[in-house]
């Protein structure tokens, strides 16, 4: 099913979720996930998904959720990253409506976690895609980081050192979009690097990106977040933080006008 070009007056719209490995490990939290997809397109008509936590089976195999993306209409790629403590392959995937001018993998350090299940070797990747929206090039990040627990701190700032080194790249300081899994608080001001050259949105502590099993109160983070350039290519229309029914994180959607 092949989508139309957006039109000038059309708003380029992102949608950034961990999904949850949990809502992927049987067939029926499979098909609650895939409603809720058929949720966001109805409703808001993507342009693209920046997604984390998808699974493969083993790695090398389409992960089922991007299958089904497929069947929406999207063009789709996995990242994938190690494997879980249920064998299957974990990493990050872009779904877009149109085909993507260019596509890249960056490796942002050693995956510590999949090291600790007697996986050593694999590493975090980020995605950065660049694609056409009514003649004018948009940026596209999807971006991990590791866990920030002890045992990976010195990892995950590895990790964030990466990402600022490609965030800062000259091609990527006009009409970007960066948006995933941080793994950080949001007052860790520090770690962030790059006020200067973009914007954020994430939730707030009455509705926070992450919960303890998608339930408990009391653990919970604003991890998740969406940042865009300030070069006034992108205008920031609209921000939402939607329902995170079947993933323990929170979908994040943003809508942009573009300006030539």
């Amino acid at each position: 099913m092949l989508m139309p070009d957006p039109d000038s007056s059309s708003p380029f719209s992102a949608i950034f979720w961990n999904v949850w490995v949990e809502s992927q490990v049987t067939n029926a939290k499979l098909q609650n996930l895939y409603s809720r997809f058929d949720d966001f397109i109805a409703k808001y008509k993507p342009d693209v998904f920046g997604l984390n936590e998808v699974l493969s089976h083993n790695g090398n195999e389409q992960p089922p959720l991007l299958k089904y993306l497929e069947k929406q209409g999207y063009r789709t790629f996995f990242a994938p990253f190690s494997p879980e403590s249920n064998g299957h392959y974990s990493g990050s995937a872009f779904a877009s409506r149109l085909d993507p001018l260019e596509l890249s993998v960056h490796e942002l350090g050693p995956d510590k976690y999949g090291a600790r299940l007697g996986h050593p070797g694999n590493t975090v990747k980020l995605i950065r895609a660049r694609l056409l929206h009514a003649g004018v090039p948009v940026n596209v990040v999807v971006n991990y980081l590791a866990h920030l627990v002890p045992y990976n701190w010195a990892v995950h700032v590895k990790h964030h050192r990466a990402f600022r080194t490609i965030v800062r790249a000259p091609e990527l300081q006009t009409a970007t979009i960066i948006g995933g899994d941080f793994n950080q608080f949001k007052f860790m001001p520090r770690l962030w690097g790059a006020r200067s050259i973009y914007d954020r949105a994430t939730g707030t502590l009455l509705n926070p990106t992450w919960r303890l099993y998608g339930k408990i109160p009391i653990i919970q983070a604003n991890y998740d977040n969406i940042f865009w350039t300030k070069c006034g290519k992108l205008l920031l229309k609209e921000f939402r933080v939607l329902d995170r029914h079947p993933s323990d994180h929170t979908p994040l959607l943003a809508s942009f006008t573009v300006k030539p």
